[in-house]
Parts: structure tokens; sequence; C-alpha cells
């Protein structure tokens, strides 16, 4: 068999595989059109960032069965396209983790002591000694969005320098955050608290340009932030704006937007500091992950191994065609729970009923593939669902029910958060059609597909009424629109589907109606 790879990898990983008898290409300069005409004669394909492997990639790859990442993201990977024809998508994450967090370090103190710009002072033949004043680290506060494994090394590392480390990662258990003496918050309050704040969060739609005005306005004039996660996660025309107009003190990016990136605004601000996404870049992150991805490689294709495949779909846990919506059911109540909490989880209670019984431990899988999902590296899956909830401390707890009823088969998720809980329950319609019929309290009936808002008010009349209108007004379209009522609280509760995502500012219009007490967009796409 034959192996492609387009990007530089460490020798030891290609001597891996041509020990293992496969014949391999490294071929550094292809672009895409020469990667598309030269794929068909492939079995695997070895990448890392650069390349981009699109569904045209994938269309003209004739004998591809694997393509392996060299690294921990796939964004780069169409997952949709190559799980549809079959082919394995592989990774290997971990093994970058201390060449980030170390970075990550060196963005930090060379931000917080101008070393970057007081080396290009001297190169230029000035001795600004009273210009570059820093700030020292003993006794500030460190703010991470992310406790994976990246975010812990990080705040280990800083908890030496004196640091106070506070966080953001509502899927990591309070447990392992006392124990790495992390002070857990909500997102607001890490980015209002913090002196420095450092990102260390996937790429997702949820994640996409989630720092940005609002978020600058809440931290501290002389905060400083640091991104060597993932390009998009800042907005990067607001961070433009905040060191601009010195709203906040500095910041420090490895990663873009769009890369390379050789030409941006922010080039012309002396208070940010840039590497060209250097985190992983060391010899030793490359050995390992050269390594790593070729093991994978030969896992695959020889021993049947599918421990650090990606894509769900392609995972040996298969369900009889009559389950099958159910697991998708599954999965989208867990994103809908993940969409909804808004303290740190302590546990999770997942209960099925009637003939879903017999695969409750697969269909818990499936609900934690959907809260799970973008809150690591790591590609969530059948095959890591547990491992990944389990290194979070979160505990998990599997209920079996025997009951009667309007709807015998069903599942309910039940999320315990720090002062709250949430519970969401589902069940399929006419062995196809996906419903909500429980959030809390309220008994509802929607489906879980596209934009959802739901809108908890008072029972007034009225209420559709103006709701509907700032909607339309918007050009918003509203597919359905369902209620579920508690009398005794005088509250309901209005699941609205919708054709399209709603900005920040209609939210803001619907939640400054004086019936409104809260809104949650939740989005399925």
């Amino acid at each position: 068999m034959k192996i492609l790879i387009t990007e530089q990898i460490d020798e030891k990983g290609a001597d891996i595989l041509r020990k293992e008898g496969f014949s391999v290409n490294i071929d550094l300069d292809l672009d895409k059109e020469g990667l598309k005409k030269a794929i068909g004669e492939y079995d695997g394909l070895i990448v890392r960032s650069k390349t981009k492997i699109d569904k045209e990639i994938i269309d003209a790859a004739e004998r591809l069965k694997v393509i392996g990442r060299a690294g921990s993201g796939v964004d780069n990977i169409d997952l949709d396209a190559a799980t549809k024809k079959g082919i394995f998508v592989t990774n290997c994450p971990g093994g970058n983790t201390l060449s980030a967090a170390e970075h990550t370090i060196a963005m930090l103190m060379s931000l917080a002591r101008n070393i970057p710009q007081s080396y290009e002072s001297m190169r230029n033949g000035r001795w600004d000694k009273k210009k570059y004043v820093g700030t020292e680290l003993n006794g500030k506060t460190l703010g991470v969005l992310g406790l994976g494994k990246i975010g812990l090394s990080v705040a280990k590392r800083c908890s030496a320098f004196g640091m106070k480390i506070i966080a953001y990662d509502p899927f990591i258990s309070k447990e392992i955050a006392d124990e790495h003496s992390i002070e857990l918050k909500k997102m607001d309050d890490v980015l209002s608290d913090s002196d420095f704040i450092t990102l260390h969060l996937p790429l997702s739609n949820e994640t996409r340009k989630m720092i940005g005005q609002r978020q600058f306005e809440l931290m501290k004039p002389d905060a400083r932030i640091i991104n060597c996660a993932r390009g998009g996660i800042i907005d990067e025309k607001s961070l433009y704006d905040a060191l601009k107009n010195k709203r906040i003190a500095g910041a420090a990016l490895d990663v873009f937007e769009k890369e390379p990136c050789t030409d941006s605004p922010l080039f012309e601000l002396e208070n940010v500091i840039f590497t060209p996404h250097l985190g992983a870049s060391t010899v030793e992150a490359v050995e390992q992950v050269s390594q790593k991805i070729s093991e994978n490689i030969v896992g695959i294709l020889k021993e049947n191994d599918f421990a650090n495949v990606v894509n769900p779909g392609m995972a040996e846990i298969t369900l009889p065609d009559i389950l099958k919506p159910y697991a998708d059911l599954a999965e989208k109540i867990g994103k809908i729970q993940k969409q909804l909490v808004k303290e740190y989880v302590s546990g999770i209670e997942i209960v099925t009923s009637g003939s879903l019984n017999e695969y409750s431990k697969v269909l818990s899988l499936y609900v934690l593939m959907g809260i799970l999902e973008n809150t690591v590296d790591d590609k969530v899956n059948l095959v890591n669902a547990q491992r990944i909830a389990e290194e979070k401390g979160i505990c998990i707890t599997q209920t079996q029910k025997y009951q009667w009823s309007s709807f015998q088969d069903s599942i309910t998720v039940k999320i315990m958060a720090k002062n709250s809980a949430n519970v969401v329950k589902g069940t399929v319609f006419g062995d196809k059609y996906l419903r909500i019929i429980r959030i809390n309290e309220f008994m509802l009936d929607f489906y879980p597909e596209k934009v959802i808002l739901l809108i908890m008010n008072q029972d007034v009349p009225g209420v559709i009424g103006k709701i509907g209108t700032i909607l339309g007004e918007s050009g918003i379209n509203i597919v359905e629109w369902r209620t579920g009522r508690s009398e005794q609280k005088g509250i309901a509760l209005a699941a609205v589907n919708l054709d399209m995502r709603v900005g920040g500012e209609i939210l803001e219009k619907i939640n400054n109606l004086k019936e409104v007490l809260s809104i949650d967009q939740i989005i399925l796409d």
C-alpha cells in the first residue's frame, strides 16, 4: 500500500511506515490541483495544518482508506465527506501539549516584559529603557478559557510564578480544578477579573469570534490577552479597536483568522506581538506526532485498530436501523444541554426507558458526544467520549426505567451544575420524527433542528406578538412556536424554531422586553 505525505514530518515517522512494508512518497510541493491528480493512487495520506482536504480532494481519492493529521485539530479536513466515502480520519492529540503550553508561557512573559518591542528597538540603534517598563506576573490573576490538557499545563506553570488562576470551563469537575488550585468562574467574570487571559479552546461555531467587542469591554484597561489556540476565536477587528483605543493593554497572537497571515492592521500596533503558529513547532513535538500518526496509520490499515479514529460514523459501534433515530436524538439532547449550561458541571445522569434500555450504554455515548463536542482539542467520538468525560472528572450515571406511558421509549438527560440542574427529555415519533418533549418542569413538543430560541417569560397575554414583531421586522421567519406552561409559577417556556441564526442585537431586544425572563439560542446545524 502507498502512503503520501504532503507536509514535513519527522523522518522517524516515515521509517515506521517503511518498516511495516508501506511505500512512502513525501511531496511537499503539491498544490490543490497537484494533490487532486495524485491522490487517486494512494491508500493513506498524512498532512499537518497547511494542506486542506476538502470534498474535491476526497472525491478524487479512489483508493484512499485513511487520512492522518499529524497534530490535534482536524478542521482542515472535510470530516463529513471522508466519512461518507468510508475514509478513516485519525489524529494524535497530546503530542504537542507541552510545546503549546511552553509557547503560551513564552508569549505571556514576552508580553509582560515587552521583549519583542525592546529587541526591535535595540536593533534600530535605540536604548529605550524607560519606554519598555514591564509588569511582574507574581500576584497577578491569570484567566484560562478552556481547561483541557494544554490549559491545565499552562495553569500549573503559571502557579509557579505566584499567579492566581481562575478559569472558565463548564465541563471540568470542581475536584480537578481544586487539585490544581484553580477557581472556576463564569466566562464574563473571568474576563473582568483577569490581568492576563489565555485561550485554550477548539475552533467551532460556538467559539468562532467568541471574544469580540462586548468581551473586550468587560476586561480591565491593563489586561492582556494571549491566543495560542486557534485563529478565529478572537474577532481580529474588535481586537484591533480594543488595542488601538487602549481599551486593553496588549495581546499576543500565535494564530490568526486566515493563515498564513502576512498582512494585518494589527501589525501596525506596538502593543501586540506575533509568532507564525509556532505552538507545536518544537523538535520534540514534531517527533512525537510524526511517530504517533504513523503508528495510527499502521494500526488502521494492518491491525483494524480504530482507537484513534475521529469520525464517529466509522467507529465499530453499531445500532439496529430502527434505533438510529434515537442515537441522533441522544446526541442532539447532549448538544442542547451543552448550550444551556451556565455553570461548571458536577454530574450527568442519562436515563433510558422502554426498549431503549438494551442500548443504554451506547446511547449514553451519543449523549456524551453531544455534550463534550468542541470542549477539547480531540474530536469526540463513540470510542473516546467516556474517556474524555472521565479525564474531566465528570460523574456519569446511567439509569434504566421500565415504564408504560405515552412515551415508553425516551431518553432523559439531567445535568447537575454548581447551583442548578437542567433536564431535557426526548423521544421519536413514527420511527423517524425527533421531538423534545420536556425541558425542566415544562412539557413541550418541538423539533430539535437548526436554530431554536428557548424563551422563558411571564405567562401573560401579548408576549408572542411582541417577540414575533421583533423577529419579523428583522427578516427572521418563525417555523414553529411551541409553549410549555407552569401555571403554579405563572411563567411559560417557548421553543421557537427558526430558519436562521439570530444576531446579538436582536436577542438583546427580545431579552429587554419586560415580560421576558431569559433567552437562549440553541444551534443544531
